[in-house]
């Protein structure tokens, strides 16, 4: 099946899915063959495009990356065929339970999903260079965004809140450590993540 994506700027592309994961009822995910390696990272509004309990996505040529409100879904190309098999779940088991999800820094770039009738369409998907996740533990919020390379995150720690109370689970990975630079390192499959 394939989609378009149009991006304000007028540039389409043609981008073809697979439907992995069962993904989403409307729209599967991309393979990262499809990826286009130099458009501008965002993160995406969900209007439609996935499934409703994900208020963002954002991805890159190697990780689909969806955001609910108790947990942060990677799935991971960690195959030579292009396809995202691998799931990698972030929950935040001790977090308020319901922080809201906010994009920040917002740009000029819309995305639109066109597929099907016109009825189906989805367009003028808003993006945004950041998103936060406002008082998920009680005065600490936790910004997610892109440097050039890759994905990062911070906690914003309150004066007067307890840093203590970040917690989170990390499911499905196949080996987790400490290395020997103090970093979380992550395995799954042949990909290695740090934190």
């Amino acid at each position: 099946m394939r989609i378009c994506r149009l991006i304000n700027s007028g540039i389409v592309i043609l981008v073809c899915f697979c439907s992995q994961l069962g993904w989403t009822k409307s729209f599967p995910m991309p393979s990262s063959n499809t990826m286009i390696p130099h458009l501008p990272r965002v993160f995406e509004k969900n209007q439609g495009q996935v499934a409703q309990n994900f208020s963002y996505l954002a991805q890159t040529p190697e990780t689909y990356f969806r955001f609910a409100r108790d947990r942060v879904d990677l799935l991971l190309n960690t195959s030579s065929d292009g396809q995202f098999p691998n799931l990698l779940r972030i929950q935040f088991p001790d977090s308020t339970g319901n922080p809201d999800i906010t994009g920040l820094n917002r740009t000029r770039q819309y995305v639109n999903y066109l597929r099907g009738q016109a009825s189906q369409w989805i367009k003028q998907v808003a993006t945004f260079k950041k998103i936060e996740y406002s008082n998920i533990f009680p005065g600490i919020d936790l910004q997610f965004y892109f440097t050039k390379t890759r994905m990062e995150f911070d906690f914003i720690v309150s004066p007067g809140a307890d840093p203590q109370q970040i917690a989170f689970e990390i499911k499905n990975a196949d080996k987790i450590k400490i290395n020997a630079t103090g970093a979380l390192e992550i395995q799954l499959g042949k990909k290695k993540l740090f934190f």
